[in-house]
């Protein structure tokens, strides 16, 4: 199951600095793809922890434990 997680961490990084890199191309500004990489962070961070705390109901089946 961890390597799971590494390979989505992985896949995250790299569609964040694409996405950064295009913006940086686009607007021709570097504060400007580090913010998009800042906010691409935070998104997919909650998508992690999203996915993180459904697999975890689903491997634990307890009802409390998103407590």
């Amino acid at each position: 199951m961890a390597n799971f997680f590494l390979i989505l961490i992985g896949f995250f990084i790299i569609i964040s600095n694409i996405v950064g890199f295009i913006s940086c191309k686009k607007k021709k500004s570097l504060y400007a793809a580090a913010f998009t990489i800042l906010i691409l962070a935070a998104l997919f961070g909650a998508i992690g922890g999203t996915l993180g705390g459904t697999l975890a109901l689903l491997i634990i089946r307890d009802a409390f434990a998103i407590f």
